[in-house]
């Protein structure tokens, strides 16, 4: 298996280095890098869960770069991995020199870095085409877009301020295709919640009780999983659509300045750049497991208002 050698659209490798294949150097390798929830502490907000393993010689803390923020972890490759394709030797030799560079350097090294990283993603992205494994990436790259149309700061999460002033944080759950609303508040909000069934309403929304007398309240909206490149644009519009609603109701000033610039400049498209190569793929047994639920949950039919 050589690393310039490409697997083509549709096709992925399972790999377990250290078992069914012990000495399998994975240097080179385009991976999924293990589950990224934006919220998470100590997480990039950029990442797109992608990377490449700069130095795979050691499985279980190999050096692999994510391709959205440039940020290189130890990751541990040795049990199951899936391997989205290959880069040349080239390539990955000076993907090493510029991550030298940039960690010597300062921040204008490192913003190379994420534009190359970035470039590579989007041509790794293009080539592999549409698949569960590939979905949440790719949503996850049309809610960067949608992040700096709405809302530009260093975070990739859309803020809402209410009207007592209390801000809420709407991230995105690319792996569940879910949007989650960090409230700041340990009480439900009826206004927030009929705001967010009147915004999206064929999907579910659910509330989430904090265990912790200080927490604060959350609320999931499940909405649809995409089939084709195709539906995750559409999914993406109907957040930009629904999330501008709700602007328009608490944020009613922002929302007309906001409004104006998509008229005026039209909304970021990255994912418009792989549409010409999008190339459906069968799922085959590879299929993206679903993540756990809370126990605690109060559940919102949709259409139904919340007192």
């Amino acid at each position: 298996m050589s690393i310039g050698g490409s697997l083509g659209p549709g096709s992925f490798e399972v790999l377990r280095p250290s078992g069914a294949m012990p000495g399998l150097s994975l240097t080179g390798a385009v991976v999924r890098t293990p589950e990224l929830r934006a919220w998470t502490a100590g997480r990039n907000a950029s990442e797109l869960g992608i990377g490449v393993v700069l130095d795979g010689r050691i499985p279980s803390a190999a050096d692999v770069i994510d391709l959205g923020s440039g940020a290189v972890r130890p990751t541990d490759v040795s049990q199951r991995v899936v391997v989205l394709d290959w880069i040349p030797i080239r390539t990955l030799s000076g993907l090493r020199r510029l991550v030298d560079s940039g960690d010597a350097g300062g921040a204008d090294e490192g913003a190379a870095v994420r534009e190359v990283t970035f470039a590579i993603a989007l041509r790794i992205l293009r080539s592999v085409g549409f698949h569960p494994l590939t979905r949440p990436t790719l949503i996850r790259v049309g809610f960067r877009d949608l992040c700096r149309d709405l809302d530009p700061h260093e975070g990739q999460a859309i803020r809402v301020r209410m009207r007592e002033g209390r801000v809420v944080r709407i991230h995105l759950d690319c792996e569940n295709v879910s949007l989650i609303l960090r409230t700041g508040s340990s009480r439900p909000d009826p206004q927030l919640e009929e705001s967010l069934l009147e915004a999206f309403p064929s999907t579910t929304a659910r509330r989430f009780i904090p265990f912790a007398p200080a927490g604060s309240i959350a609320y999931r909206v499940s909405l649809p999983s995409p089939a084709s490149l195709v539906e995750v644009q559409e999914t993406l519009d109907s957040i930009r659509s629904g999330i501008l609603e709700i602007l328009a109701r608490f944020e009613p000033e922002r929302w007309e300045t906001v409004n104006k610039l998509l008229e005026t400049f039209g909304h970021r498209a990255t994912l418009a750049q792989l549409l010409g190569r999008d190339r459906e793929a069968r799922s085959g047994s590879l299929g993206v497991p679903s993540g756990d639920e809370s126990a605690s949950v109060d559940m919102l039919p949709a259409g139904e208002r919340v007192h």
